[in-house]
């Protein structure tokens, strides 16, 4: 039997909420069990002890008066995954997301069996974002001047660290990447934790902006 995946929903669109329960409610172990209409009604309402598995959230930094609306969800549900949910491709909007702690970053406009995927994807430890997006920045390297750059220009990736950075920007999962490259899911994690010191990010979503920033991706094919 599946575990039961518990969402706290956070939008103020109270169609698309009420829509979004209904539709998970059949077939699916994944539940919208708690909503709010923005951040601010989602840390005052009295849960009752109960804990989210996942946020599933509304982008909407500017009314927190600059503060990280991500920490504050944390700061109360420690465990929770914070996935916020996109009107369309926003590229200034998912690297604020990203860099502020999401797990992901997912389109209103995704099919409900694409949604289910990949919130039991952010369970289960991996990044999620639209891979058409990734496409995009790869075409058009980051320039939101929110200062994302990690420099590259002095460190040396072997051909394997490139292959398995390239495959971070395509949101692959771990055992995916393992059978693309015809390697264990252990040395996937080895090559992964070593690339991430390399270039010091902390996660692999940020080793993922890291490339696109750099203009790794479109080195690599001009080579």
């Amino acid at each position: 039997m599946e575990q039961r995946v518990e969402l706290l929903l956070i939008d103020r669109n109270r169609l698309l909420r009420e829509g979004l329960k209904r539709m998970l409610s059949s077939g699916s172990n994944v539940s919208v069990s708690q909503e709010a209409n923005d951040l601010v009604d989602a840390l005052q309402q009295d849960y009752e002890g109960w804990s989210p598995d996942i946020i599933l959230m509304e982008w909407a930094g500017t009314e927190t008066g600059g503060s990280n609306p991500i920490s504050q969800l944390l700061e109360r549900w420690s465990n929770a995954k914070v996935v916020v949910f996109g009107d369309a491709l926003n590229k200034p909007e998912m690297v604020m997301a990203l860099r502020a702690g999401a797990n992901g970053y997912l389109l209103k406009s995704m099919s409900l069996d694409a949604l289910i995927h990949s919130l039991r994807l952010v369970l289960a430890g991996e990044v999620v974002f639209p891979t058409q997006l990734a496409a995009h920045l790869i075409k058009e390297p980051l320039s939101t001047g929110a200062n994302l750059s990690l420099s590259h220009l002095d460190i040396d990736l072997s051909p394997r660290e490139i292959q398995i950075l390239r495959c971070l920007v395509a949101g692959q999962a771990n055992k995916v990447i393992a059978r693309e490259l015809n390697i264990t899911e252990g040395t996937v994690k080895v090559h992964i934790k070593r690339l991430l010191k390399k270039i010091n990010a902390r996660n692999r979503t940020q080793a993922a902006i890291w490339a696109l920033n750099s203009g790794l991706q479109q080195q690599q094919a001009a080579s």
